[in-house]
């Protein structure tokens, strides 16, 4: 298939389009004296100009379907265009061509031609074959009926599948871009600068590509430029002799595969790693692509590809947002619930290194216990107002706590005036024996802290007693629903509660098993109550304002309130 442009070159040889008709007539014999087997002319000649036979005569000698044009087209519910205000040619062309075919080029909402009509309704007629289309016919040698069928126009031998308006997809090809090597200038091949041979057998269109003469369209041929009307009719003519259908894939098979990628898309944004997400988000729309043009290439069917990659990767862009809003809100109600015993860093730390999740549901550890204890505060606080007890309370719990976070501890809950701590859970220790020996030290040592903040404050000082243990717990938030807490089991815990309940005011009370020969003293055993075994412990005091190394000090055992007599009660995390 070869293009004779009338472009640029041969109106600047020839004259000012439009041409004479002895001029196009000389043109059409340069054509068949080439060997052309069926010629398309692209050239609207409206009515008798009075020198056809010339041109009439020129036609004839070659199969040729001559162009008619319309000034409107209406889409219509009968599935075709009805087409008005004809620009047809006189009867002396008529006659000598063997065809007449509408020029129709219809452009989609966007302003891009992909479809071109086969088949118009003229007002008075059933309907009227496109130039295209009755070129293709043409091309056996004999001009055949038209039947125009749902979504197939047929015409002799030839089947066409067609979309609305009776409409076939162009399957367009770069041979036949402008200057590609399937057109020549109208201009060369009348000077006969050219080789014949080039049209000789040839399906030969001619037809105006200058860009001032019109009849120019935007195609998917060439983005961002315009393509002559005259190569829009040979990409027509060529797809129906090469059964080159494009056939569009179906909709709802465009929609099942968004529904099934999309969904294995998404299930991978909620969980996979995001560095992998964005790979699939990629890469899936991206095989798509790749399988879309392998698809249309061997079997004719374009997907889409626009809507499709856009929904796969906008519903993996919201899948991302849906899971990070998830794990967001997730985070947040998971720091919520460890920072009411640890910092907030330490909640944080859980959250980056994937421990919150096992530290919550349970999991055995190995903790340092220590346990805080008012000595003689009930008596002192029925002689206190309620805020006064109250004021006592909050300075002793930061105090504490600040103590506690200070060697990376977790205070697990406040019983009355008690203060219990762990270390080790839910943030794990190399050492938790020896962060939890550091501590109970400290909060004696560092007791005149309190002491002079309840002076400034105008309120009496408080005493306590400290009780320090090491063991196997299991740590898990338990508790119902509304009411889960994080919490510690194990005998270890009971032991750690019986030792503080030993402690007077000032001292510090640690198992032998928490000591590890770190703190000196007379070790003693006592049997504590709810333990089987006696336990091996030492008493040290740490004076108020004390800085240096741990005393000594004789076994007295005290009960809650810093009197000798019975241990403290069991503590409430255990039975």
């Amino acid at each position: 298939m070869v293009i004779v442009a009338v472009d640029d070159d041969s109106v600047a040889e020839v004259g000012e389009w439009p041409w004479s008709r002895q001029a196009q007539g000389e043109l059409v014999d340069a054509v068949a004296d080439a060997g052309a087997a069926v010629i398309g002319y692209d050239v609207l000649l409206p009515g008798d100009a009075g020198d056809d036979d010339s041109l009439a005569r020129a036609l004839s000698r070659v199969p040729t379907v001559v162009a008619e044009g319309y000034s409107s087209a209406v889409r219509t519910d009968r599935g075709l265009l009805s087409v008005s205000g004809a620009v047809a040619p006189g009867p002396e062309i008529s006659s000598a061509a063997r065809a007449v075919g509408h020029a129709v080029i219809t452009a989609d909402t966007d302003g891009v031609t992909r479809t071109v009509p086969l088949v118009v309704a003229p007002a008075g007629e059933d309907f009227a074959g496109s130039l295209a289309l009755r070129v293709a016919d043409l091309a056996d040698g004999a001009v055949d009926q038209l039947y125009v069928r749902p979504g197939m126009v047929q015409v002799g031998g030839l089947s066409v599948p067609t979309e609305g308006d009776a409409a076939v997809r162009v399957h367009w090809s770069a041979g036949l871009e402008p200057r590609g090597p399937s057109i020549v200038s109208a201009a060369d091949l009348l000077d006969g600068s050219i080789d014949p041979a080039v049209l000789d057998g040839a399906v030969v269109f001619v037809g105006a590509t200058a860009v001032a003469l019109g009849d120019r369209h935007v195609t998917p041929l060439r983005p961002g430029a315009t393509t002559p009307g005259v190569v829009v009719q040979a990409q027509v003519a060529s797809t129906i002799l090469s059964s080159g259908w494009v056939l569009p894939v179906a909709p709802w098979w465009s929609a099942l595969l968004v529904l099934v990628l999309s969904s294995g898309l998404a299930r991978a944004a909620l969980t996979l790693r995001l560095r992998w997400v964005a790979v699939a988000a990629v890469g899936v729309p991206a095989l798509y692509l790749v399988a879309a043009v392998v698809v249309f290439g061997t079997l004719g069917l374009l997907a889409d590809t626009v809507r499709v990659p856009v929904a796969l990767v906008g519903s993996t862009v919201l899948a991302v947002v849906v899971r990070l809003l998830v794990e967001q809100r997730e985070r947040r109600r998971t720091i919520d619930l460890f920072t009411r015993y640890v910092p907030e860093s330490v909640a944080e730390h859980l959250l980056r290194t994937g421990r919150a999740r096992e530290a919550a549901d349970g999991e055995r550890v190995r903790v340092g216990l220590v346990f805080c204890d008012l000595r003689g505060f009930t008596p002192l606080a029925a002689s206190l107002r309620p805020g006064q007890v109250r004021e006592i309370l909050d300075r002793y719990y930061d105090f504490a706590c600040a103590v506690v976070f200070e060697h990376r501890g977790t205070v697990m809950q406040f019983v009355g005036d008690e203060v219990f701590a762990v270390f080790g859970a839910p943030d794990p220790l190399d050492d938790p024996a020896s962060a939890a020996r550091a501590c109970g030290l400290a909060l004696q040592a560092r007791a005149g802290e309190l002491e002079r903040e309840l002076a400034a404050a105008g309120l009496p000082e408080v005493r306590f007693g400290v009780g320090v243990h090491v063991g196997e717990v299991v740590a898990a938030h338990v508790g119902p629903v509304r009411r889960r807490q994080y919490a510690v089991i194990g005998d270890p815990v009971n032991v750690g509660s019986r030792l503080c309940g030993t402690a007077r005011a000032g001292e510090v009370v640690l198992s032998v098993a928490v000591a590890e020969g770190a703190v000196g003293g007379d070790v003693e055993a006592v049997e504590l109550k709810g333990v089987a075994d006696p336990v091996a412990m030492i008493r040290v005091a740490a004076p108020v304002g004390w800085s240096g190394g741990p005393t000594a000090t004789s076994p007295a055992p005290a009960d809650g309130d810093g009197t000798r007599g019975e241990p403290a009660a069991a503590h409430p995390n255990q039975t």
